[in-house]
C-alpha cells in the first residue's frame, strides 16, 4: 500500500485564523445590536407623547383656574368648577396636581427637574425628564380671585 504525499484539507493555521474572524464577525455584530436596543430604548420610549398628553390633561384642568400663589416647587391655584384650591408640584418622580387636602392626579412620569415660572398670566413649566429629555409647557392661568358663590 502506498500513500499519497499530498491530501486536501485546511491547514491548522488557517483554520485557526478562520475561527478568529468568525468569532470576531460574531463579536461586532452583537456589539452592534447592543447599541441599536440601547438607542431605540433612548428615543423610542414615548416620552414626547407621554408630555403632550400631560400638556393637554394640564391645560383642560386648568381651562376654569385662577393663579394664587407660586413657590420654588409649586403653583398653587384655585379652580372655579370645584370650588377647591389646587396645587401643581413635582412629587418624587412625577409631575402631579393635588388637592388641599387628599387625592393627587398624575401627569407625568420619570420626572427629574421641574422648574415654574409665572408672568401674569401664563404660567411656564420646564420638565427635565430622567433621559435628559426637557419639555417646555405654557399655560394661561389668570391671576385674581374671583368671588365664591
Amino acid at each position: 500500500m502506498t500513500l499519497k504525499a499530498n491530501h486536501a484539507g485546511f491547514t491548522l493555521a488557517e483554520t485557526v485564523l478562520g475561527l478568529f474572524v468568525l468569532v470576531l464577525s460574531v463579536w461586532l455584530l452583537q456589539f452592534q445590536l447592543t447599541q441599536f436596543k440601547r438607542i431605540t430604548t433612548y428615543f423610542n420610549d414615548d416620552t414626547t407623547l407621554n408630555f403632550h398628553v400631560a400638556n393637554c390633561q394640564l391645560g383642560d384642568f386648568l381651562a376654569d383656574s385662577y393663579f394664587v400663589s407660586r413657590s420654588d416647587q409649586q403653583v398653587t391655584f384655585y379652580r372655579m368648577k370645584e370650588k377647591k384650591i389646587y396645587q401643581l408640584e413635582q412629587y418624587q418622580d412625577m409631575l402631579r396636581v393635588r388637592g388641599a387636602t387628599k387625592g393627587h392626579m398624575p401627569l407625568l412620569q420619570s420626572v427629574a427637574n421641574v422648574k415654574m415660572s409665572y408672568q401674569q398670566p401664563i404660567l411656564t413649566v420646564k420638565i427635565t425628564l430622567r433621559n435628559r429629555q426637557t419639555f417646555i409647557s405654557k399655560q394661561y392661568l389668570p391671576k385674581g380671585s374671583p368671588t365664591v358663590e
